[in-house]
């Protein structure tokens, strides 16, 4: 069975006539192979999957924060973007329904009196985080 989009799909046209479609990726969604250079994670996964959906190849693409790959698809460098979803970005895009749901995790000291992350979500309340920091799945943490 094919899956690909037809190509007079006045939505994809354009890009099976460009054979690609370029989608905007910004870290950390994404693994990048020291050595290699090479991309991967479940966002490589599903751009490539979008690629075979519409019969052409995907393509990811770099930025280092979600303002850049906003910036990059309004000027045209790329064709879709994997964002989350806010709604200060529907001005500019428009959304699928969700595809995936990520969980993030706050530490505080026992002395904290902040315990929640709307608590933590305000001005002059500074937020530090560590790039690249994994816990490996059959870690134990306390």
């Amino acid at each position: 069975m094919n899956d690909a989009q037809p190509a007079t799909d006045p939505r994809v046209a354009d890009l099976v006539q460009a054979g690609r479609v370029r989608v905007a990726l910004y870290v950390p969604q994404y693994t990048k192979d020291p050595i290699t250079g090479e991309l991967g994670g479940w966002t490589i996964d599903l751009v490539s999957a979008l690629g075979v959906r519409l019969g052409v190849e995907g393509v990811p693409v770099e930025h280092p924060t979600p303002p850049d790959a906003m910036a990059s698809l309004k000027a045209g460098v790329c064709d879709a973007a994997i964002l989350g979803i806010e709604p200060s970005r529907a001005v500019d895009v428009d959304y699928t329904p969700a595809v995936v749901q990520a969980d993030y995790t706050l530490l505080m000291p026992a002395s904290s009196s902040i315990r929640s992350v709307a608590e933590a979500d305000h001005p002059g309340i500074r937020v530090a985080g560590w790039r690249g920091v994994r816990v490996a799945p059959s870690a134990k943490v306390n």
